[in-house]
């Protein structure tokens, strides 16, 4: 058997108020004072983190909470486009919705690999495939390519759209 999501790892039951604390220490490893140890690093990696400035504290924390936010969201309507394909239960809902992030941390991680690509897919199979059969799980983790890039494309054609409509808007022509 495969191992489980990464809401349930472990077989454990995911409690909420456990995201509390584990939200509270994470923020805290974004503190600028605990990213300033970085530049003490040695070689390269302590001299580019040297020269990075890092944003104050309640910037990050906005920005944390901003993420935290969209990939909460976004396993929410991944969960809803696996539910059209292969109906969940109630308690499928979190670890089916949360193997998008992992999926996706897969194919960042995988460096040697141009964009993560089979990687992500494959990652995405095999943490679906205990709660999804094995022929929706593969349906779902392609499909899953194709409804992102679509979702990309219509994000890059909405902005130029509003880039073409602001500078024919525009009061100030510039030259």
């Amino acid at each position: 058997s495969y191992p489980p999501a990464l809401a349930m790892a472990g077989g454990y039951e995911l409690r909420w108020w456990y995201m509390l604390p584990v939200t509270m220490l994470s923020m805290a490893g974004f503190h600028p004072a605990f990213l300033g140890l970085a530049r003490r690093l040695p070689g390269r990696i302590g001299a580019s983190f040297a020269k990075v400035t890092l944003p104050d504290f309640s910037r990050m924390a906005w920005l944390y909470l901003y993420y935290l936010a969209f990939w909460c969201l976004f396993g929410l309507v991944f969960a809803l486009f696996v539910d059209m394909l292969h109906p969940l239960s109630g308690k499928d809902w979190l670890p089916v919705g949360s193997s998008i992030a992992l999926g996706f941390f897969a194919g960042f991680v995988m460096l040697f690999v141009p964009g993560g690509i089979g990687v992500r897919e494959s990652a995405l199979f095999l943490l679906l495939e205990p709660w999804i059969s094995a022929p929706d799980a593969l349906l779902v983790s392609l499909g899953s390519r194709l409804w992102i890039m679509a979702g990309e494309g219509l994000s890059l054609v909405l902005a130029e759209a509003l880039f073409q409509l602001r500078k024919h808007l525009s009061p100030i022509r510039r030259t």
